[in-house]
C-alpha cells in the first residue's frame, strides 16, 4: 500500500508542476538554511521556448539578528528584453507595514513574502537572491517560481 501512495503523490506533484490541472505550477524552489552571507541562487529557472508569465516569491526566517539589512530580489529579462531586478516585499508575522529590507531592528523574525507576477522572456533565466549587509546574522530563506501561463 505504501508504495502505491507514493505513486499517487508523485503523479499529483507532478500534474501541479506539469500545471496540467490549469493551477499555478510550480517550476523551482529553493530552501537554504543557517545562512551568513549573501545567496546568490536561492532559486532559478529558465524560461523555455515561449515568453511566459511567472509568480515569485520568498520567505526569510531570521534566527540570529545583530547587525544586518538585506533584501531579496528577483533577477530576470522581461518580454520586452530588458534586463530587470525586482526587490521582494515582506509582511511581518505582527501583520504590520510593507517591507523591503530585512534589518536587525525588527529581531529574529519571519518575514512572510507577497508574490509578484512578472513577464520574461524565451530562454532567459529568472533567480532569486539575496544581497546587501550581513555582517552578524543567521537566517534561512526560500524561494519559489510558478508559472501560472
Amino acid at each position: 500500500m505504501a508504495d502505491l501512495q507514493t505513486l499517487l503523490s508523485k503523479f499529483l506533484d507532478d500534474l501541479y508542476e506539469a500545471n496540467a490541472i490549469g493551477l499555478p505550477g510550480i517550476v523551482a524552489r529553493g530552501r537554504a538554511t543557517a545562512q551568513t552571507a549573501a545567496n546568490a541562487s536561492v532559486a532559478t529557472f529558465t524560461v523555455g521556448a515561449a515568453d511566459a508569465s511567472f509568480e515569485v516569491s520568498a520567505n526569510v526566517g531570521v534566527t540570529t539578528a545583530t547587525t544586518h539589512a538585506f533584501t531579496v530580489t528577483c533577477a530576470y529579462t522581461d518580454a520586452g528584453n530588458t534586463a530587470r531586478t525586482a526587490t521582494l516585499s515582506f509582511t511581518l508575522v505582527a501583520g504590520t507595514a510593507i517591507v523591503t529590507s530585512v534589518a536587525n531592528a525588527t529581531g529574529t523574525v519571519p518575514y512572510q513574502g507577497l508574490p509578484i507576477h512578472i513577464r520574461c522572456k524565451a530562454a532567459t533565466t529568472i533567480t532569486i537572491a539575496t544581497t546587501g549587509t550581513f555582517t552578524t546574522v543567521v537566517y534561512n530563506v526560500e524561494g519559489c517560481i510558478r508559472k501560472i501561463d
